[in-house]
């Protein structure tokens, strides 16, 4: 996909297609090897804002 240096949506390519098989299987490895935001977030008191000096 291409963007423009303002983060607009300028347009895409296609990918081959035996390109898709490996982008799906890429992402079902991510998606069973992530958690949901909430309980990440929850332990990582750290990111939030009220610990960050202005």
């Amino acid at each position: 996909m291409c963007y423009s240096d303002r983060g607009e949506f300028i347009g895409a390519e296609p990918s081959p297609d035996g390109d898709l098989v490996g982008y799906r299987r890429a992402r079902d490895a991510a998606i069973a090897a992530s958690e949901p935001f909430p309980t990440w977030w929850a332990r990582h008191r750290e990111e939030w804002r009220v610990n960050h000096s202005a």
